[in-house]
């Protein structure tokens, strides 16, 4: 159990990288600004934008790691819930990288094949025997 746990608190400096390479990348941060600022049916000035495209990812990361921290601290109090959510945030994770990999750059390809790595890592020591009686004795 002692595996999943460090591969599941992994998963976290993994999706840092991911936002440190995001919010270094100035074209990625465009993007998501010209999508803003067009597509978004509310006219917002470029700086408007700009500003959210540069929030969005850093709100993202914390809530998203606050959740996932939040289940490693359930998982390891031995709630088989946890255990499957993570699962599936797992699957959810390795199905993201095939989003990525086609047009993706070092920016996103990186992160995504580490995360995707941890991921199916996670899932092979959550499901080992001694996990199955780590979750059953709890």
């Amino acid at each position: 159990m002692s595996r999943a746990l460090v591969v599941a608190l992994l998963q976290v400096p993994v999706s840092l990288l991911g936002l440190v390479l995001l919010m270094n990348d100035s074209p990625a941060i465009s993007g998501i600004a010209d999508v803003l600022h067009g597509e978004s049916g509310v006219t917002t000035s470029g700086s408007t934008a700009r500003g959210i495209a540069e929030t969005l990812p850093v709100v993202f990361f914390l809530v998203g790691n606050g959740v996932w921290l939040w289940l490693t601290a359930r998982m390891w109090a031995g709630r088989d819930w946890a255990r499957v959510t993570m699962t599936a945030l797992s699957t959810l994770t390795v199905l993201a990288l095939f989003a990525v990999l086609p047009g993706g750059d070092a920016t996103t390809t990186v992160p995504a094949v580490l995360a995707a790595g941890l991921a199916v890592a996670l899932v092979v020591f959550l499901y080992r025997p001694e996990s199955g009686s780590w979750f059953s004795r709890r």
